[in-house]
């Protein structure tokens, strides 16, 4: 009767656990942000998010796990540990950061790079990146942003030479 009472402890115990183990993966599904780094201070990060609600862009200032180091223009999915500060940018602490890796085999910069240098020229705190695509048959990457200044948002679309890294703002 005792082992028959200790194997269905054993097995209510396992239950649990992988109940637990279940909802912690559940909980990873989908990224709270996902969006690319415009600037990086000390173990802090501020992500502007892809996508955006009416003319706003979600943007978050992440404190970052212990021992992750993040570079301009990456391109990351981040998963929120707690709660969050509504203040624009938001601030939370970051629990995961997953990097989204994506190269266009045909081009000699990566998509990060092009990014870097959009944020290393413009002086703009919130950039929005709307479009960035390789065209092969230019050898440029085509790359619209929206830049939030004062409260007004400014559509640019530009240009990037793929060999010399030159950026021309394109005329419409």
């Amino acid at each position: 009767m005792k082992n028959l009472f200790l194997s269905l402890l054993l097995i209510a115990w396992l239950l649990f656990l992988s109940g637990i183990l279940f909802l912690k993966n559940e909980v990873y599904k989908e990224p709270d942000i996902k969006g690319y780094v415009t600037e990086v201070t000390g173990n802090r990060a501020l992500i502007v998010s892809e996508e955006r609600d009416s003319n706003v862009f979600d943007a978050t200032l992440v404190n970052l796990p212990f021992m992750t180091r993040l570079q301009l223009g990456e391109h990351v999915k981040v998963w929120y540990d707690g709660s969050v500060e509504q203040t624009y940018p938001a601030r939370t602490h970051a629990e995961k950061i997953e990097r989204v890796k994506e190269k266009d085999g045909r081009s000699r910069l990566s998509r990060d790079a092009v990014i870097r240098l959009f944020l290393n020229d413009l002086n703009q705190r919130i950039i929005s990146f709307r479009r960035i695509e390789y065209n092969p048959n230019l050898a440029k990457w085509e790359v619209d942003v929206i830049t939030s200044a004062g409260g007004n948002n400014q559509h640019y679309s530009y240009l990037v030479d793929d060999m010399n890294r030159e950026l021309n703002r394109a005329i419409k």
